[in-house]
């Protein structure tokens, strides 16, 4: 309850959340490269991205609405990345295409003409954090991790039915 509360009215709220993001990166990568590959600091700095804007928009939940649209450019950070790990494999390509539909997803719940369904929006976003993380690996020769993000991604969406992502 004392996250919420700090956490929805604290402006550096998107940054400490990304921040967060990016250390699971590096602690994950040191324990298991023993140092901080550049490719490593470069995935981590992009996932930071992806989590300011995610976080951006979970902020506005109980608002219901979006104030500010500039904070959303951080969720096209991953694209910009990703645009030459998905012609270079495959399995890159199927996953940049999958968090590409997964943002827009999103993106549609929040600008919906009526009412913007931020609620939806955050559960997609959080979801795709998976396929980010799947990106990476698909993009740096792991497809078979790579499809393990998508299945964490799928079982993401289906828990969310029963358990609140917000």
């Amino acid at each position: 309850m004392i996250y919420d509360a700090w956490h929805k009215a604290n402006p550096v709220g998107p940054l400490i959340m990304g921040l967060c993001r990016l250390l699971v990166y590096l602690i994950a990568g040191l324990a298991a490269a023993g140092a901080f590959p550049e490719r490593l600091l470069i995935a981590a700095a992009v996932s930071l991205c992806y989590l300011v804007g995610l976080t951006y928009v979970a902020k506005q939940e109980s608002l219901r609405r979006i104030d500010d649209f500039w904070p959303l450019v951080f969720l096209a950070v991953p694209f910009v990345y990703g645009l030459p790990l998905a012609i270079a494999r495959p399995a890159g390509l199927v996953l940049y295409v999958l968090l590409l539909a997964a943002v827009i997803g999103a993106l549609t719940f929040l600008f919906r003409p009526a009412v913007p369904n931020v609620r939806y929006a955050i559960m997609l976003l959080i979801a795709g954090i998976s396929l980010l993380d799947g990106l990476f690996m698909a993009g740096h020769g792991a497809p078979l991790l790579a499809a393990a993000a998508v299945a964490a991604f799928l079982l993401t969406l289906a828990f969310q039915r029963l358990i609140a992502g917000t």
